[in-house]
């Protein structure tokens, strides 16, 4: 099978839907008392539903499809009957591959897993790169990245579009968590328009660097018991084209859910306070922690404070992750 597969599309696009990480999986999480399987497909036809209403006919997975590679051919077989709805109503579904959908992280093991068996199915289409245009003439280029690829820039794998898209399996700006992550510089460098990007569970507004904004829907299913879970709304979020006097504008649509309270193990919350507890805790102390660094003459940073806590290094790093998010990192030693 051809994962980097280019497609030109004949029709005018409307716009396109980004959904984050999917999960598909036949395993309850255990902190979880819903039927997690159904909910999961219950998901995906409200971007069905989102579609329909709002005249999207492209649908992009940003990775990350299933829990683990390889599921029950019955439950693989009730994701196909789902994306067949999709097709019958005219919207392609396309994805990238994430961490969690192939073995080992190895792009050529895709024909012993689950997701391979989508794409064989010719329902679900591995992309590589896709070209179209809008009903006013704008060109528009999507180059999609698996996890494990390496971003190029924009010159190198889209030619001729005025608007370039990157869509990748990649965190944003988290660079000691992760190697798995793309920086501001690279999304500078790397001359997209627009980064769409899966790994990231939480769900964030875009993000403009320069001329470019960086897209992170965050998973369509809350499949752990980190506090952010208990409380954010699930999301897709999507690009239109041709309103009113701009080419492209951002649009979020969220995705019904059942209260925190209805799906989460009663011991979620009466658990004492865990690292995850940590970071909403801390949110509320950030500026006037940092207020107090301002003030600190010995030329200490924040991080130096964090290092020399006597915490858990898990809580840590999970700390450091936090601040990232906010755009406060490490100094680079010269």
């Amino acid at each position: 099978m051809n994962l980097n597969e280019s497609y030109v599309l004949e029709e005018p696009v409307k716009g396109l839907l980004f959904v984050g990480d999917t999960h598909f999986s036949t395993v309850t999480p255990r902190s979880r008392i819903d039927e997690y399987p159904k909910t999961a497909l219950k998901k995906m036809r409200e971007v069905h539903k989102i579609c329909k209403e709002q005249g999207f006919s492209i649908v992009v997975l940003l990775g990350d499809i299933f829990n683990k590679p390889s599921q029950p051919i019955s439950y693989v077989n009730s994701i196909l009957d789902l994306l067949a709805y999709f097709k019958k109503d005219g919207i392609e579904v396309y994805s990238i591959i994430g961490n969690h959908d192939v073995l080992y992280n190895r792009l050529d093991f895709m024909d012993k897993s689950s997701l391979g068996n989508l794409f064989y199915s010719g329902l679900l289409k591995p992309f590589g790169r896709i070209y179209f245009k809008t009903e006013s003439g704008h060109s528009f280029g999507v180059a999609g990245f698996h996890y494990g690829e390496m971003v190029k820039p924009a010159e190198e794998v889209l030619e001729g579009v005025n608007i370039p898209i990157c869509v990748a399996h990649l965190f944003y700006n988290m660079s000691s968590y992760s190697d798995d992550y793309l920086s501001d510089k690279q999304v500078k460098e790397l001359g997209y328009k627009f980064y769409a990007l899966g790994h990231d569970h939480i769900t964030f507004n875009p993000v403009k660097v320069d001329n470019s904004y960086v897209i992170r829907p965050g998973s369509l299913m809350r499949g752990t018991s980190h506090r952010y879970n208990l409380s954010r709304e699930v999301v897709v979020q999507g690009l239109k084209f041709d309103q009113g006097d701009k080419p492209v504008k951002f649009k979020s649509f969220e995705i019904p859910t059942a209260n925190a309270e209805d799906v989460f193990t009663s011991d979620v919350y009466n658990r004492k306070v865990s690292s995850s507890d940590l970071l909403i805790e801390i949110s509320a102390q950030a500026e006037e922690l940092l207020e107090k660094m301002d003030g600190d003459k010995s030329g200490r940073t924040i991080y130096d404070v964090l290092d020399e806590s006597d915490i858990d290094e898990d809580v840590k790093s999970r700390i450091e992750l936090y601040l990232q998010q906010f755009g406060i990192f490490r100094r680079k030693s010269s």
